[in-house]
């Protein structure tokens, strides 16, 4: 029995120490997740979207290095290319079936530091898809923190996990084609631990449970 749980004992630590060696000092799996209802510019409703949900999902990881950086007065940018990106159209008007999407984008993590006011932000670039055989392009989703202190210092910021409450606004994006025009009301972003990261710490603080137990 002693050597079982000290088995599951280390089991569990190694299962804890390979979660925390993914963490936000190296490498965490994330889900970014970017919703809004689609609402007509000018009155065309050509792509028929009015009311109809938008949803983006993007996954990539906080120890991504950036393709592409920039810096400037006051800012510093890291562009980033997501390891997967969807985007799925539901609850469209009249039933119509539901619509799932694969596109290319960069997702630009922006450090902003004085002089100037405007926050740290996160940025899905706009992007051109095609939906049910036409032409469209991708809305631009951004995000602004609360400050100019959520990516520390002055360098490049890296992709990073934030909670609801590190986000000050989510401006309205564009999306675009066969001479339609739709803005997003009811917009919201989460970035979250992919769930497998999560699953990983679960599993590690449930073998050590295990062994208190039968200790």
């Amino acid at each position: 029995m002693r050597v079982a749980s000290r088995l599951l004992a280390h089991l569990g630590a190694v299962v804890l120490v390979g979660a925390a060696s993914a963490g936000p000092s190296a490498a965490t799996p994330i889900v970014y997740t970017l919703q809004g209802t689609f609402v007509p510019v000018g009155g065309s409703d050509g792509l028929g979207l009015a009311g109809a949900t938008l949803v983006v999902v993007a996954t990539a990881d906080t120890g991504d290095a950036p393709a592409t950086t920039s810096s400037g007065s006051g800012f510093a940018l890291g562009s980033y290319a997501p390891a997967s990106l969807t985007a799925s159209f539901s609850n469209r008007p009249g039933s119509a079936p539901d619509v799932m999407l694969t596109y290319a984008s960069q997702i630009q993590a922006i450090n902003r530091f004085s002089p100037g006011t405007t926050a740290d932000g996160l940025m899905l670039e706009s992007a051109q898809a095609t939906f049910e055989g036409t032409a469209v392009s991708m809305p631009a989703f951004s995000v602004f923190f609360l400050d100019q202190g959520f990516f520390p210092g002055a360098g490049v910021p890296p992709l990073p996990l934030f909670a609801p409450g590190d986000v000050a606004s989510v401006p309205a994006g564009f999306l675009s084609g066969s001479g339609s025009a739709y803005t997003f009301s009811n917009r919201s972003v989460t970035a979250v631990p992919e769930p497998g990261a999560v699953l990983a710490v679960g599993v590690g603080l449930g073998m050590l449970a295990i062994v208190r137990r039968r200790r």
